[in-house]
C-alpha cells in the first residue's frame, strides 16, 4: 500500500515542475524541535498533492497524498514530507491508515515507517467538495533513517519522531 501512493507522487512532480497556487500545508516538528511549515502545490489542475477515489460516490477506501515543499511557491525533491494515507470509514467517521516519509535527500536518504500502522493519523474535518478532497488533522509518526530507495536499507537504531498537524483541498487524481 505504501509504494502505489509514493509511486504516483514522484511521477506526478517529475511530470510538472513548478506550481503557484498553495493547496494545502503541513506543519511539523522534528524531535519536538521547532515547528516548520510545509507547502502543497497546484497549478492549473496539477499537483504532486491528490486524492484518488476508490468506489465512485464514496469517500471510503480513498486515498490521499500530500507532498509538502519547504518553501512556498517553490518545489523540492530535498527537504520534503509526504504525508498521505487511506481513508477508512468506522463508527462515528473515517479513520486513516497513514504513511508519512521525509525526504532529507530526495530518496537516497530518506526517512520512513517500515511498520504499517505505527503512524497515528487523527482527522479533524475530510469531506469532498466537487472533485476536491478537502482533509485536516493531526499526526505522530516515528519514522527511521533509509537510504536507497531502490534498495532500502533502513536502520532500526536511528530514529526520530515526527509530530505536526496538516490542512489541505486537494484534487482528484
Amino acid at each position: 500500500m505504501k509504494t502505489a501512493p509514493l509511486a504516483l507522487s514522484v511521477s506526478a512532480f517529475l511530470a510538472f515542475p513548478a506550481f503557484s497556487e498553495t493547496i494545502g500545508t503541513v506543519t511539523a516538528s522534528f524531535d519536538d524541535g521547532e515547528p516548520r511549515t510545509y507547502y502543497a502545490f497546484e497549478d492549473t489542475g496539477e499537483s504532486q498533492s491528490f486524492w484518488t477515489q476508490t468506489l465512485p460516490g464514496m469517500l471510503n477506501a480513498s486515498s490521499f497524498s500530500i507532498w509538502a515543499n519547504p518553501q512556498e511557491g517553490s518545489n523540492a525533491t530535498n527537504d520534503v514530507l509526504i504525508l498521505g494515507g487511506t481513508l477508512i470509514r468506522g463508527p462515528g467517521g473515517y479513520t486513516v491508515i497513514a504513511e508519512l516519509e521525509y525526504l532529507q535527500s530526495y530518496f537516497s536518504e530518506y526517512w520512513t515507517n517500515p511498520e504499517e500502522g505505527s503512524v497515528s493519523l487523527e482527522l479533524n474535518n475530510v469531506e469532498q467538495q466537487g472533485d476536491r478532497l478537502v482533509v485536516s488533522g493531526t499526526f505522530t509518526a516515528p519514522v527511521f533513517y533509509t537510504e536507497n530507495a531502490s534498495n532500502p536499507q533502513t536502520d532500526m537504531n536511528r530514529s526520530m519522531t515526527i509530530t505536526g498537524e496538516f490542512a489541505a483541498s486537494l484534487p482528484k487524481d
